[in-house]
């Protein structure tokens, strides 16, 4: 925060033990980021962006966490915007813990196309989402759903912004070219079985694959939750059925509960683990393919995505082995865990397929210890 502490604050008390606080950290910093964005303020005549910045500067200024999630709260709601931001400690994806942010200061300008397109998908989701592997397909409760492209990763929220004010979706389009997969030479070794299709169909299946995970994976599903006063999100009369079980649930969302809480150190992991896999389920409808200008006669067909989508999440889990302790039995980054957990340990890897993914390891230096670990153990994969 910008104002410092001249002693430590005690804010927790456990065990016979004291967590005591002290504000200042980087308050050169994040004094010149509010002058910035108080000067910003001044060219917007909207109400909730200037709440919005007030809200944020105010957060910076104090460290107080509840200014910041208030600060949230107009920014969920503003979808009338071209120019996007996104400021603060916002992603614990690399805390290996999953619980410390860091700093995020992105600011975007809208693509009205691509945005034109996505919106197109919000208007039909839908028919998309009673497709999805769950008995009761709805939305989140008031998960707003818009959905706007930027050319420059969608923020996280608080348990608690998402289950009160909804959540929206932005994707940093230019990002994609600076993903691992971009001019992977051990993807191109694996997957190029005709020269030059694997590169060719790449950034198409996986701009889609990351829509589909954004708008119908974090945009879609309900929490089922108990309040305090009693009330419910569903019916305790008429109880919903388990996909899993085809019996009424026995378990949900008690009064201070949230997904983070219950899910500790995995909560982010699971979140992306849904995501990606609802991402990738719906690649292979056609339909949806169709709606985003992929035909069965144009030069890049749906089963052409299709297949390069599952080429990719197969490297994608071997990759996140990267981030992974042998150790310490533990991930360092959410998407690596669920790259593969999710992925890589469900393809159908035969003992040639294995051999060659190996031989390819051995050539990165990175990978070396990781080859030598999983040749050990691939009769257990197997």
């Amino acid at each position: 925060s910008v104002e410092k502490d001249a002693a430590a604050k005690p804010i927790f008390h456990t065990h016979n033990r004291q967590v005591r606080l002290v504000r200042g950290d980087h308050s050169s910093e994040l004094q010149r980021i509010c002058e910035c964005l108080q000067k910003a303020s001044r060219f917007t005549e909207h109400a909730a962006k200037k709440t919005y910045i007030a809200k944020l500067c105010m957060a910076f200024l104090t460290g107080d966490m509840e200014e910041y999630k208030d600060s949230q709260r107009p920014w969920v709601h503003d979808h009338l915007t071209t120019v996007e931001t996104v400021f603060g400690f916002v992603e614990p994806y690399r805390d290996p813990c999953g619980t410390k942010a860091e700093y995020e200061g992105i600011v975007g300008i809208e693509n009205p196309e691509e945005t034109a397109m996505l919106h197109r998908l919000c208007e039909t989701a839908d028919l998309f989402v009673k497709r999805l592997p769950w008995v009761e397909s709805r939305r989140g409760d008031q998960s707003l759903g818009d959905f706007e492209e930027l050319p420059v990763q969608r923020p996280g929220f608080y348990n608690d912004i998402r289950q009160e004010e909804g959540s929206k979706s932005i994707m940093i389009s230019n990002r994609l070219d600076g993903t691992p997969m971009a001019g992977d030479s051990l993807a191109l070794k694996l997957c190029e079985e005709k020269p030059g299709t694997f590169s060719k169909h790449r950034r198409h299946a996986y701009y889609l694959w990351v829509v589909f995970h954004e708008l119908f994976g974090h945009g879609t599903g309900k929490l089922l939750r108990e309040g305090a006063d009693g009330t419910s999100n569903f019916s305790l009369e008429n109880l919903p059925v388990s996909p899993l079980t085809g019996e009424p649930i026995d378990s949900w969302y008690r009064p201070g509960e949230t997904f983070t809480g219950v899910f500790q150190d995995i909560a982010t992991s699971v979140g992306e683990c849904r995501a990606e896999c609802i991402g990738a389920y719906l690649m292979s409808e056609t339909d949806l393919l169709f709606l985003c200008g992929y035909t069965d006669h144009g030069s890049i067909s749906p089963e052409d995505l299709e297949y390069n989508i599952y080429q990719q999440l197969a490297i994608a889990g071997i990759r996140g082995l990267e981030n992974y302790s042998v150790e310490g039995e533990s991930w360092s980054q959410a998407h690596s865990q669920v790259s593969t957990d999710a992925h890589s340990l469900r393809f159908k890897l035969t003992p040639a397929n294995l051999r060659h993914i190996l031989q390819c390891f051995k050539q990165s230096v990175w990978l070396r210890s990781v080859s030598l670990r999983l040749e050990s153990t691939h009769a257990e994969i197997l």
